[in-house]
């Protein structure tokens, strides 16, 4: 089975513990094929938390990676896009370096700080799963990206450490707007495994909105661990393949140069 990992984070990212070269290393121990390292590039934080530096800094170790591991590993260039909406100016000049893939999500509501840190219990977590949904549908517009990433986020907060138990069934409607989107874009619904590490339990998305994607006709998926340690690397990408496969899929997709290539499962 030919493993790819196209969600990775190194320490070029504020959460990110580990060097390029020991992400790469590890790729190498476990026998994954192919992997893309996309390290954070908040939108809404571009020059408060100095992404304006980092993803350059984090492009030029991605191309040296390149070289160094030519013979060991396929590796490409990539960036996770967070908030791209708050600033589109901003988002199309990061889009403008010559990445093999680019990641879209949304980490924050406006003016808000990321889903992690938020503390639920006096929160309508239905009104802002709905309104993180409306968020996602605007990035979606913008489309200036490869993959839509983990579409599920804050539920891992929502739902894995807080316990609320939405259920993705009662967005159907506001998915099905961003999955036809994406179809008619040519962008590439990730199948996240973190949530499999994570109190969640789930990957993101899970299956039934997998199944949803497929149903409209939905062909492009795209597996990332979305590890931010060496060792976190490609875990879970096995489970999601058979999640996948569950979902009706029998291929995934990798990029290079921007462009999708296809990899039987």
């Amino acid at each position: 089975m030919t493993l790819t990992d196209f969600h990775i984070h190194s320490d070029n990212s504020p959460d990110g513990e580990n060097s390029i070269i020991e992400i790469c290393e590890s790729a190498i121990n476990k026998r994954i094929s192919v992997i893309a390292l996309t390290d954070h590039c908040e939108i809404d934080k571009f020059y408060h938390d100095r992404y304006n530096i980092g993803y350059k800094q984090s492009f030029v170790e991605a191309k040296k990676a390149i070289s160094i591991f030519s013979h060991q590993l396929d590796v490409r260039a990539g960036v996770e896009l967070g908030q791209a909406t708050v600033d589109l100016e901003t988002a199309d000049m990061v889009c403008e370096l010559p990445y093999d893939v680019i990641l879209g999500s949304i980490h924050s509501m406006p003016g808000a700080e990321d889903f992690y840190f938020l503390k639920y219990d006096n929160i309508d977590v239905k009104k802002l799963f709905a309104d993180y949904l409306g968020e996602l549908k605007k990035l979606t517009e913008w489309g200036n990206f490869n993959v839509l990433a983990h579409i599920t986020y804050p539920l891992r907060y929502i739902n894995g450490e807080y316990g609320y138990g939405l259920k993705t069934e009662d967005f159907g409607d506001e998915f099905e707007k961003i999955f036809r989107e994406i179809i008619k874009r040519g962008i590439s619904l990730e199948i996240n495994t973190s949530g499999l590490r994570q109190k969640i339990g789930t990957t993101l998305p899970d299956l039934f909105l997998l199944k949803l994607y497929k149903s409209l006709g939905g062909e492009l998926i795209t597996l990332g661990s979305d590890a931010h340690r060496a060792r976190d690397v490609g875990l879970g990408l096995t489970q999601g393949i058979e999640i996948a496969k569950q979902a009706g899929f029998d291929r995934c997709c990798i990029f290079k140069n921007r462009k999708p290539e296809f990899i039987k499962f």
